[in-house]
């Protein structure tokens, strides 16, 4: 799949953080799940609504997360 072949390689050139603008965020989702579990790290989603939530195991968000400055630390 190239896609995940993409990222993968994003991912491991040290970028800080990554911005990726789609109209199809599910499949962006599933792919850095997919990604989170080849690689046996975690992957985490940020939204001011939910909070800091792992997404590859569809965790429930962490509601003191959502301040993104704490987020971020």
């Amino acid at each position: 799949m190239p896609d995940l072949h993409d990222l993968e390689l994003l991912l491991r050139s040290a970028t800080p953080i990554i911005l990726i603008e789609s109209i199809e965020e599910p499949r962006v989702l599933t792919l850095f799940a997919q990604l989170a579990l080849r690689l046996a790290q975690p992957a985490y989603r940020w939204s001011v609504t939910d909070g800091l939530r792992r997404i590859e195991f569809g965790a429930d968000p962490e509601q003191r997360l959502t301040d993104p400055t704490q987020a971020l630390r």
